[in-house]
């Protein structure tokens, strides 16, 4: 069909556009992947130190708490933290998929349907 209406070109462009804007909606989806994931990962650190530094301070001054207990609780919750930490960026990832497929699913309908070129202003998103 495209051949025959010799739109080969425009065809490319299309793609060519439709590609460009995926390509940056897929960058800005991982810049915020990795901003989320920093975000998540700096939390967990200042948990981590925090109990680290109420753990220190029981055992110095002796409310029955062992050193070894200190550092048993603080390797419990880097098994706590670490899912929880990473949760985020999933989420986040997920929903910025979810939309891309959709837009991709819209725009491939309308080519197969023939709806493409219905308007000489059409730009895929």
């Amino acid at each position: 069909m495209v051949k025959s209406f010799k739109a080969e070109k425009e065809i490319f462009e299309l793609f060519a556009r439709s590609n460009r804007a995926l390509e940056k909606e897929k960058f800005g989806r991982e810049r915020i992947v990795t901003i989320v994931g920093m975000i998540g990962a700096i939390t967990a650190i200042f948990a981590q130190l925090g109990v680290f530094i109420a753990g220190a301070y029981f055992a110095l001054n002796g409310y029955g708490l062992t050193p070894g207990a200190v550092i048993l609780f603080v390797n419990l919750m880097n098994f706590t933290i670490e899912p929880i930490a990473s949760l985020p960026g999933l989420l986040a990832g997920r929903k910025a998929a979810n939309a891309s497929r959709i837009e991709g699913f819209l725009f491939l309908h309308q080519l197969l349907c023939g709806k493409l070129f219905s308007s000489p202003l059409y730009f895929p998103p």
